[in-house]
């Protein structure tokens, strides 16, 4: 859930001109750590992409649930789509992480 927010944060601050160096940082620092439990889990012969799409999405829907009462927040429908669409972005970054260590 916090590497789908780093990436929402860069993309947001790219769109205005440039990514800050801390957005940058957290979100590699994010990526290193999904790394590091990739790892844990393909050595443990658990499906990391399923626990981590399935879980992921959960945490998201559930802080969205949590912030429905915030003030300004925006009066958005939460879908399907659009939590794999978040969950999608730092496994893909990820993955293109695996493929260049393999090589």
């Amino acid at each position: 859930m916090l590497a789908s927010a780093a990436v929402a944060a860069a993309l947001d601050e790219r769109s205005r001109g440039r990514v800050s160096r801390q957005t940058s940082q957290q979100g590699g620092d994010l990526l290193v750590q999904l790394y590091a439990l990739r790892q844990v889990c393909v050595n443990e012969g658990l499906d990391f992409d399923h626990i981590a799409r399935t879980f992921g999405k959960c945490a998201i829907a559930r802080r969205w649930g949590q912030l429905k009462y915030e003030p300004g927040r925006p009066d958005i429908e939460l879908t399907s789509a659009m939590l794999d669409e978040m969950i999608g972005w730092p496994l893909a970054l990820l993955g293109k992480i695996v493929r260049t260590r393999m090589h």
